[in-house]
């Protein structure tokens, strides 16, 4: 078995964890999401297959707000809003669709205001955490088995996050 392998970067107000060997399951990342206890996410999917079943659940359940990206955008990522609790719910059906990455946080502002008047989903993780959308973001390249989580220090303090996700994915 490959064990887990932690990375710290604390320096200044943005601050980020990245996780190697990472096997991403509902029961691991609602570990890693408590740790924040957020209420609602906006979920950044790449290359989400609209035929998938994932897919089709979510845009025929009224629990979840999606922006799919348009024709004449670079981006094709598509986007969920949802509270916690009906994301997580999901997930392993979002995990069967194998997306190539999947990004989480939690808005500062309203999700309702926040899907309406900004269309800031698309930011780096930096960005999203340094110009105040978000005071964290958990990022996963599935196919890699990585992850970052980038954190506002102002917010949650690096060391205390570090050691609270070591333990909770039980890393050397």
């Amino acid at each position: 078995m490959v064990k887990i392998k932690l990375y710290k970067n604390f320096f200044g107000n943005i601050s980020f964890i990245m996780v190697e060997n990472f096997f991403c399951s509902s029961n691991a990342l609602r570990q890693l999401i408590d740790i924040f206890n957020p209420k609602h996410l906006i979920t950044t999917v790449a290359a989400l297959d609209r035929e998938s079943a994932f897919y089709k659940f979510v845009s025929n359940e009224e629990h979840f707000k999606i922006l799919l990206p348009s024709d004449d955008t670079i981006t094709s990522e598509t986007v969920i809003m949802s509270s916690i609790s009906d994301f997580l719910s999901v997930f392993n059906l979002l995990l069967r669709s194998e997306p190539r990455y999947i990004t989480l946080y939690e808005p500062k502002e309203s999700i309702d205001i926040f899907f309406i008047s900004n269309k800031s989903f698309h930011y780096s993780d930096d960005i999203l955490v340094s110009k105040n959308y978000a005071d964290f973001v958990i990022s996963m390249i599935l196919e890699e088995c990585c992850m970052k989580i980038t954190f506002n220090t102002n917010v949650y303090q690096s060391s205390y996050l570090f050691k609270t996700i070591k333990d909770r994915l039980k890393a050397p």
